[in-house]
């Protein structure tokens, strides 16, 4: 006769489905010495109404660990998490993993008060409206951002990081005319529950017509060399974010110590809403008569007017900026085994 299936032993296995082996995995076993602080932001778009129930998610998996150590930090205000994380840096005598239940501006905060600090690593979260880094992976993967356990027992890699001032990125900078859009595009899509890309598509074509300059002169070097001219907009990119977007190269990811640099040149409104599909899709390489491609590790660029500028789609204005690339310097959390050079993202 056959046994019957023990219906609770079925659920629980049904219920953790992350490809890891979690009963050996070191980073589970008492010795360790690992503590996990969990940054809660209740302001993320997929957290609103629910961060009661995902405290309770945590506290439930570590109950079942009671040796591994970790706290809980629910931010009070912007930026409020920046002052934390690092106050738990300075004491940290043990690796500290930072847990950013958020989305791209609670990461960024996450990475400013973190970039090149020893015995620290980050793990993301898909919580918030955009989560514009963890697009690289790909939408199918996002099951594994969102496990706890995944995100706890899973192996780190070294990924680069975008400096700009005092502020830090993983994903781009931009500059002018497409920075400006970005940040509208964000409002809209937030206050009026709209699809992220046709927010961008309304504030795209809002911004073509309202510009009265369309387009700026820069001053540009990158690694040396000089780029001044006339553009629409400068994207610096440290991956691609899209399925259909030709940005990356094969050899483009977020590890390999470079980034990519697009300009958008400056043209009539008439040519550049001709090729507004391809700006769209970031099918940069498909039209050479619009954009120029380089790739570096330092640009500064300057405007004798003000430009808009953003870095992981957090804005911010001035005459002058620089970014640089810096190689391997943060300690990222891929769960699940996922090869930062394998993925390929179909966000």
């Amino acid at each position: 006769m056959n046994a019957r299936k023990n219906p609770r032993k079925s659920a629980k296995s049904a219920e953790i489905r992350v490809p890891c082996p979690c009963r050996n995995n070191p980073l589970l076993k008492r010795g360790v010495v690992i503590k996990h602080l969990f940054i809660v932001n209740p302001a993320a778009s997929k957290l609103r109404g629910k961060v009661e129930a995902q405290l309770a998610s945590i506290h439930s998996f570590f109950a079942g660990y009671p040796h591994m150590r970790y706290e809980i930090h629910v931010s009070r205000w912007e930026r409020d998490a920046l002052c934390v994380i690092r106050q738990y840096a300075a004491k940290a005598k043990e690796l500290l993993r930072v847990h950013v239940m958020g989305g791209s501006g609670t990461l960024s905060e996450a990475l400013d008060s973190t970039v090149n600090l020893p015995n620290i690593q980050i793990a993301a979260y898909p919580l918030g409206h955009e989560n514009i880094f963890l697009r690289y992976f790909g939408f199918d993967k996002m099951h594994l951002f969102s496990s706890i356990r995944s995100q706890v027992v899973s192996g780190t890699t070294l990924v680069d990081a975008i400096k700009c001032g005092h502020r830090y990125g993983l994903c781009q900078g931009v500059v002018g005319f497409e920075a400006l859009s970005a940040s509208e595009r964000v409002f809209i899509s937030e206050n009026n529950s709209r699809r992220q890309d046709l927010a961008y598509f309304i504030t795209i074509l809002k911004k073509i017509f309202a510009d009265e300059n369309f387009g700026h002169e820069y001053k540009i070097e990158l690694d040396g060399k000089q780029l001044d001219g006339s553009y629409l907009s400068v994207r610096i990119a440290n991956g691609t974010y899209s399925k259909k977007s030709k940005i990356n190269s094969a050899d483009l990811y977020p590890s390999d110590g470079f980034f990519d640099i697009y300009f958008t040149k400056k043209v009539s409104r008439l040519h550049f809403l001709s090729s507004l599909r391809v700006f769209l899709t970031g099918n940069y390489k498909n039209a050479p008569e619009l954009f120029s491609c380089y790739r570096g590790k330092k640009i500064s660029i300057s405007s004798e007017s003000i430009m808009n500028m953003n870095i992981d789609d957090k804005p911010f204005y001035g005459s002058s900026v620089e970014f640089e690339i810096l190689p391997n310097a943060v300690d990222f959390v891929c769960p699940g085994g996922i090869d930062i050079k394998e993925v390929r993202s179909d966000g």
